[in-house]
């Protein structure tokens, strides 16, 4: 029995190596390489869309670094949608000169509803030709000044879709703004930046991204509801071979949940999201990534299988023997010590493993992170504890229903604040 269970985790960690060790390589790309910079040939006509919903504190400040922009202001249009809002999210947004759609529907609620209903009525009123691309924003974002300048090089350089570098204006207020900010950041610097040097795809993550006209148009609108609508989105294009730019150098904030409970609430539906996706697009991306040999597809595949579920199965599998070692007399000693030591050391090495990233990321980008050198160092501590925080996550989302929570969003404050 002992052998068996020495094995079994051998083979397990065996197998998450194997499956994970192409991210060992792009850190390894992303510390010694450098991405090639795009520059445009042309200013296009862009479309901004915000769907908001009772966003009256913060979403004036994003229309205004916006309105900021290096950019030709006449090629830059703003677009809100006020989904059922109760405040005066309308109001603001009018007066800050964006044009304002509104909506109210209790029975889809969402963002993606939302995107879908007012594309709809877009199409009808401009149509989708009207504008080159398409910007999606979150309406607790901001823009830094040249993000549409450095979105738009990677546009005029033939990419239809496009997501920028994701920063947080509140990274430094609490260890779970920090822990957030940080996984982003990982993602931009550890991920998306190689993908770029080995020419294959990013994903979207959250808002502050662009996408063509043609894309729109051959996805009449928007029609993507599930969970994280985002990675839905993503999967989507990929497996339709379009490759997702990032352009690095288009810094956009967004705000992180400050308390542990809104951070478990949100996470929460992004693994059920996850889930979702998994269940819709699972076998075409396996049968595109193992049979016909696509890289990109296989990194989808393993963005949307979280390794929190092998790491599940290491659990459960090693409780069971735990409790037969209980009840066996003659066995329990050893058997218990085994699968206690794996335990412990399951525990261990995810620790030391979420502190090597997020140690990186922070060495890596020390001076772009908007915070504090001591909340920097103290996250490189407090970052494994968010991130094995998701195992528990990842159990309870198999049974739970999740819906669509709107978070409160109350970091008002201008793109200048930040820098």
């Amino acid at each position: 029995m002992i052998d068996f269970i020495n094995n079994f985790n051998f083979l397990l960690f065996l197998t998450i190596a194997i499956l994970y060790f192409y991210q060992g390589v792009y850190m390894v790309l992303s510390m010694v390489g450098k991405a090639k910079r795009l520059r445009a040939t042309k200013n296009n006509r862009y479309a901004v869309i915000i769907p908001a919903r009772n966003e009256e504190k913060v979403i004036p400040h994003l229309i205004d670094s916006l309105k900021r922009q290096n950019y030709p202001a006449e090629l830059l249009d703003v677009f809100v949608i006020a989904d059922n809002c109760t405040d005066r999210t309308a109001a603001v947004c009018r007066a800050a000169g964006a044009r304002v759609y509104e909506r109210f529907n209790k029975r889809y609620v969402g963002k993606g509803y939302a995107l879908h209903e007012f594309f709809k009525v877009f199409d009808e009123k401009y149509g989708f030709e009207a504008y080159d691309g398409y910007f999606l924003f979150d309406a607790d974002n901001l823009a830094d000044e040249n993000y549409v300048k450095e979105m738009n090089a990677y546009f005029d350089n033939g990419f239809r879709i496009v997501t920028g570098y994701r920063s947080s204006k509140n990274f430094g207020d609490t260890w779970v703004s920090a822990g957030s900010g940080t996984w982003f950041l990982r993602d931009c610097v550890f991920m998306h930046r190689p993908r770029m040097m080995c020419h294959t795809t990013a994903n979207i993550t959250g808002t502050g991204f662009l996408m063509s006209a043609e894309i729109v148009r051959k996805n009449g609108g928007w029609k993507h509801f599930l969970l994280t609508e985002d990675i839905e989105f993503s999967v989507d294009m990929v497996l339709q071979d379009e490759v997702i730019g990032f352009a690095e150098r288009a810094i956009y904030y967004d705000e992180q949940p400050l308390r542990f409970r809104e951070s478990w609430t949100q996470r929460m539906r992004w693994v059920k999201g996850f889930y979702q996706v998994l269940r819709k697009y699972g076998l075409r991306l396996v049968k595109r990534a193992f049979i016909d040999g696509s890289f990109g597809n296989y990194d989808m595949f393993m963005l949307v299988a979280p390794g929190n579920i092998l790491a599940w199965i290491t659990i459960l599998v090693n409780l069971i023997f735990f409790f037969i070692g209980v009840f066996d007399v003659s066995a329990s000693t050893e058997v218990m010590a085994a699968t206690a030591q794996s335990l412990l050391g399951l525990l261990r090495n995810v620790f030391l493993v979420f502190m090597a990233v997020g140690a990186a990321t922070t060495i890596r980008e020390w001076r772009r992170i908007p915070a504090k050198p001591a909340r920097k160092l103290l996250n490189i501590l407090t970052f494994p504890i968010y991130m094995i925080s998701y195992i528990p996550i990842s159990l309870i989302a198999v049974w739970k229903k999740v819906k669509w929570v709107p978070i409160e969003h109350s970091e008002a404050m201008d793109i200048s604040e930040i820098k």
